[in-house]
């Protein structure tokens, strides 16, 4: 059996070549993966040519698909690995190039996805300038902002700004009580920029009298800059609107769009996201792969309609429908064309 082990921040210069996706989901950039990879206990098995990767979710293993050279290879070992665990085959962050992929091996898959998870996907242009009466609100905050501190700095930051950094983290998770959740992510954003010389992360911050009252971090994935973190003193009135206005204008001629992330079902997380007005919702696609399986798959039931698979009790409705020609007319269908001369039967069509 491959043997998996957790992965490294010494690992990330190694492995960053195999984080190659035309997709905008977060969870494909090398970031999101290693930021939260103590939470999900990601590791990582090194193959000839390529890697493989294992994530720890709702009780069981989920892969990405195989990266680098040789995918079927991949795939085959995967397989083998959770036979011999007795486990299902379960991929997750399944993008439109991952399906087809899975596609062409399996012959029945199972795509689960959670809105909750759903990434929400913006125009880097409509955030970096807030142009039109939906983001009145936002532009608002932003004059008032830079109205009440005139002085204010924004400028990213480098290695020698963590401990202001992490000094304001801490001031910023002692503003309110904080759920598990809420202290998960503040070890994850620190995972993330303990490992900013290994990995290619884009960050701001803004001060104000010299102090630190909101920072941002994230990464270019494609032509999309994936926003990974952002905290503001909520006391600095109108600094969140200010902060991701400015990181998406210094950034708006390298990317098309702006990815920042999901809501993990927190209402207060979602009402602000879509009021920045999203212009997509990306999922985060789970697939269970079955080699020969016969999918059960839902009845939908209505007062006067009911869909449900087909059976071979249904064959003589189906031929009387099939061979009913007023009906017929409707859709265009003549079955004595597929017939020609014969008589039909139920067992025909």
């Amino acid at each position: 059996m491959i043997s998996f082990r957790k992965i490294d921040k010494n690992d990330i210069s190694r492995i960053r070549p195999y984080f190659t996706s035309s997709s905008r989901v977060c969870t494909k950039a090398i970031g999101v993966m290693y930021m939260w990879s103590d939470y999900f206990g990601t590791e990582i098995a090194e193959r000839e040519g390529g890697i493989l990767i294992k994530d720890e979710l709702f009780g069981r293993d989920m892969f990405m698909t195989p990266r680098g050279e040789r995918a079927a290879e991949g795939l085959a070992i995967i397989e083998k690995y959770e036979a011999e665990k007795g486990g299902e085959l379960v991929f997750n962050s399944v993008d439109d190039e991952d399906l087809a992929l899975l596609s062409s091996r399996y012959p029945a898959i199972e795509i689960k996805s959670y809105r909750d998870y759903s990434d929400y996907l913006y125009l880097a242009s409509d955030l970096a300038e807030y142009k039109g009466k939906k983001y009145h609100g936002q532009k608002n905050h932003k004059n008032k902002f830079m109205r009440e501190y005139p002085d204010f700095e924004f400028l990213p930051f480098g290695k020698e700004s963590l401990p202001e950094v992490y000094d304001f983290l801490e001031e910023h998770k002692a503003l309110a009580p904080r759920s598990k959740e809420e202290l998960i992510e503040y070890d994850a954003c620190r995972r993330l920029l303990d490992a900013m010389d290994q990995l290619d992360l884009l960050t701001a911050l803004i001060r104000v009298n010299g102090k630190i009252v909101a920072f941002t971090v994230g990464e270019i994935l494609n032509d999309t800059l994936i926003v990974h973190i952002e905290k503001a003193l909520p006391q600095y009135s109108g600094v969140y609107p200010t902060i991701c206005s400015l990181f998406a204008a210094l950034h708006a001629q390298e990317v098309t769009y702006i990815n920042r992330e999901d809501d993990a079902g927190d209402i207060g997380l979602r009402t602000s996201k879509t009021q920045y007005h999203p212009i997509a919702l990306l999922e985060k696609r789970m697939a269970i792969c079955h080699f020969s399986r016969k999918l059960n798959l839902p009845a939908l039931f209505t007062e006067r309609l009911v869909i449900d698979g087909f059976s071979s009790s249904d064959m003589p409705a189906y031929a009387a429908l099939a061979t009913d020609e007023e009906r017929n007319r409707y859709w265009g269908y003549d079955y004595k064309v597929d017939l020609g001369q014969d008589e039909p039967n139920a067992a025909h069509f």
